[in-house]
């Protein structure tokens, strides 16, 4: 019998070329990356991005680009607007949100939306 893969589409985007790419995890880890360092899928082989981006006991939420904002809320009914371009985060490092939004312990993204950035 044949193994089929187990991975599942989470989310996906759109984005142009050296634009940044931010993956957000339920934990409220964020991992900002160069779109030219995307390997992409070719025929029978799946692309990556690379080995540091791993996560144990949790997964992502969602991916988005720079031209958006993340609205998120917690499952402690705390809510926030993110603009990804104003709070710098650093490219191949995982930033994380805890720090940032003062997260509790025990308290972890529920949900995320990405709102198109209409006007700058």
């Amino acid at each position: 019998s044949k193994l089929l893969p187990t991975e599942k589409i989470v989310s996906c985007c759109s984005y142009q070329n050296s634009e940044n790419i931010y993956l957000v995890s339920k934990q409220g880890k964020i991992f900002c990356i160069d779109s030219n360092e995307i390997y992409y899928a070719n025929e029978y082989s799946l692309g990556y991005l690379n080995e540091k981006i791993q996560l144990k006991n949790d997964y992502f939420l969602k991916i988005l680009t720079s031209n958006y904002y993340l609205d998120i809320e917690t499952n402690k009914n705390t809510s926030a607007r993110l603009d990804f371009d104003k709070l710098k985060f650093r490219l191949n490092k995982t930033n994380f949100l805890v720090d940032l939004l003062n997260l509790e312990k025990g308290e972890y993204l529920e949900n995320c939306f990405r709102l198109e950035k209409l006007l700058n």
